[in-house]
């Protein structure tokens, strides 16, 4: 009691030892959900480094003896510093479902799982019930962040509703929110390890809905992804996706589907322009890829790669990340660009993408030209000048990315196969009519 009495500033120290005993979480990272300086943790706990293991590096912060633990969770040995109460558990949630209603920071963290398994272990009682706005704000960029997936298996979203549920004063648009949280999750893991979603029978689908469907289904974008993408916040995406929601009650006459009609190809065709916007965008944002930061897109794909300890590939360097957006992006428009209708004001738009960002990457110029020359033979009055322009601005092979790689047609319609075999797959596994579907 004594080695514990000790430490400085209490106020600080004993959120501090609450977090260490229930998460396993590294110093800096306590600084950083507790709102601390840089340091303070390691500073705070100095005093204790007979019963805690304190590394200086990245390593969570873990106890020498579990009798420390033990005395820790009993209120008649520790104390003012029992971890195990009631009221100092409610505050320790308290304190880290505000930062997780914060700005989302892409240091690698992996809090907000483990944080609601510990809400949900505390007793439903009407002491919670300050816990509930801030659980109906936590910043959705957590819950669809890709970084953390192992821990996100072993949780189960019904878990939170039905704790919610069995608190009599749990607003009910908490539970709504949260009831659509796990269904979109659902929907984004599905191809993974989960069950398929039941869905709503849908009438009239929006084409926001076959927007997103189809950067889902067939660019393989997951929803953290495809929402900067789409330009959509969280609440247009939960809105669109939550429309596959059934609903309560079942109508009692089911009215027949609105079928598409090859809807996808328009969709994809608006889709082909608005990335064709980005691309340029990012060009002329950026001065011609000179001064990569003055893109958001680009920074915010640079934010999500910067770390090497996340889910995603590592990204070395600014200029790398602009490199990888603008070649994801040439890629995306060769496939929308192949399911769109002929059209005039998507083939002029074309014309607009600089060469050098086409060829950004000796495949992904390949690919542009392969699926467009497909896209162009349905015109009326073909005519192959923007592949003729695109093949002369080619640079030589030496100095391209990739310059090793062959380009096989043969290859590449096998693949383009494979995405439109994904795409119905995706659109089956929901159980959405077959004219959700992409016609080979």
């Amino acid at each position: 009691m004594t080695i514990l009495s000790s430490a400085p500033r209490q106020s600080e120290f004993l959120p501090i030892l609450c977090t260490i005993v229930h998460f396993q979480l590294a110093a800096g990272d306590i600084d950083q959900v507790l709102g601390l300086a840089e340091g303070e943790t390691q500073l705070l706990l100095r005093g204790l480094h007979s019963v805690l293991n304190v590394p200086s590096e990245k390593s969570h912060i873990s106890s020498h003896h579990a009798s420390f633990l033990d005395f820790l969770h009993n209120p008649d040995r520790s104390g003012n510093f029992c971890v195990s109460t009631s009221s100092r558990q409610i505050s320790l949630a308290r304190d880290l479902l505000q930062f997780c209603a914060g700005p989302f920071q892409r240091r690698y963290i992996c809090l907000l799982f483990p944080l609601l398994r510990f809400i949900v272990s505390l007793p439903p009682s009407g002491a919670v019930a300050e816990l509930f706005p801030l659980i109906g704000s936590i910043n959705p960029e957590y819950i669809f962040d890709r970084s953390p997936y192992q821990y996100k298996r072993g949780f189960d979203f019904s878990s939170i509703t039905s704790w919610l549920k069995k608190t009599r004063s749990a607003p009910t648009d908490v539970i709504q929110l949260w009831e659509d949280y796990a269904f979109m999750l659902s929907i984004d893991t599905m191809p993974r390890w989960t069950e398929s979603p039941p869905v709503e029978h849908i009438i009239s689908p929006s084409p926001e809905l076959f927007r997103i469907l189809v950067t889902l289904g067939l660019l393989r974008y997951h929803l953290s992804k495809l929402r900067p993408k789409l330009d959509l916040t969280w609440t247009d995406l939960r809105d669109t996706l939550c429309s596959l929601r059934p609903k309560v009650v079942a109508p009692e006459h089911t009215p027949p589907i609105h079928r598409p009609q090859a809807a996808y190809s328009w969709v994809a065709r608006d889709l082909a322009l608005h990335f064709i916007r980005k691309i340029v965008n990012n060009y002329v944002d950026t001065e011609g890829g000179v001064n990569p930061s003055g893109s958001r897109d680009v920074m915010l794909l640079y934010n999500q790669h910067c770390s090497p300890y996340g889910y995603y590939p590592f990204i070395r360097n600014i200029e790398e990340a602009y490199t990888r957006s603008q070649d994801r992006l040439v890629w995306d428009i060769a496939y929308l660009v192949r399911l769109s209708p002929p059209c005039p004001l998507l083939h002029r738009e074309l014309w607009r993408i600089p060469p050098s960002e086409i060829w950004s990457s000796r495949p992904s110029g390949n690919v542009l030209i392969h699926h467009v020359f497909k896209w162009l033979e349905f015109f009326p009055d073909s005519t192959m000048e923007l592949i003729t322009f695109w093949e002369q601005a080619a640079p030589d092979p030496e100095p391209c990315h990739d310059s090793t790689f062959n380009f096989d047609p043969d290859v590449q319609e096998r693949y383009w196969r494979d995405l439109v075999g994904r795409h119905n797959n995706t659109i089956g596994r929901l159980h959405l009519p077959d004219s959700f579907k992409i016609d080979l």
